[in-house]
């Protein structure tokens, strides 16, 4: 929700090393990835991206950003900041299809 709606460009990077600690943490388990999967397909994060970001767009993201094999740290930055700008309107979606290759 907050790469959607309140983070600033500048703060996108440290959002995903907060992301990644999530999916990451042994101690959560799946939890941490079922959590992102559930905020990113929740009705306040559609309402919040409706206008920028279609639901189909917006799963393919989910998938990059819970994928296993987990990206490479810099490159899942860069999805986080890629998923933040589009959310800003600065992106296309379509960008996305960078990390599903």
């Amino acid at each position: 929700m907050a790469t959607a709606d309140a983070v600033s460009r500048n703060l996108a990077r440290p959002l995903a090393g907060t992301l990644w600690a999530v999916l990451q943490c042994d101690a959560l388990g799946s939890a941490g990835r079922e959590w992102v999967v559930a905020a990113m397909q929740s009705p306040e994060f559609a309402g919040v991206c409706a206008n920028v970001l279609p639901a189909d767009e917006a799963a393919r993201f989910c998938a990059a950003l819970v994928r296993a094999p987990p990206l490479p740290r810099g490159r899942f930055d860069a999805l986080v900041g890629d998923l933040s700008a589009v959310l800003r309107g600065e992106a296309a979606a379509d960008v996305v299809m960078a990390y599903e290759m």
